[in-house]
């Protein structure tokens, strides 16, 4: 599973990190990675599941 966006460098590899909190309903992923020198706001998306998951980031100079 990996995060994928026009503003990153390269997808970012997303690991399980715990539970997300809820109690065993969920999970909580992290990833890390450098993101594009091209300033703007874009969406990434990553398939959880078959579940599309989308968050908004902004690229600043």
């Amino acid at each position: 599973m990996a995060l994928v966006a026009d503003g990153l460098a390269a997808p970012i590899p997303l690991r399980v990190v715990g539970d997300g909190g809820t109690g065993g309903i969920g999970v909580a992923l992290r990833g890390d990675g450098p993101v594009g020198t091209v300033p703007g706001r874009y969406t990434a998306s990553y398939d959880c599941w078959g579940w599309i998951v989308r968050a908004e980031f902004t690229v600043t100079n």
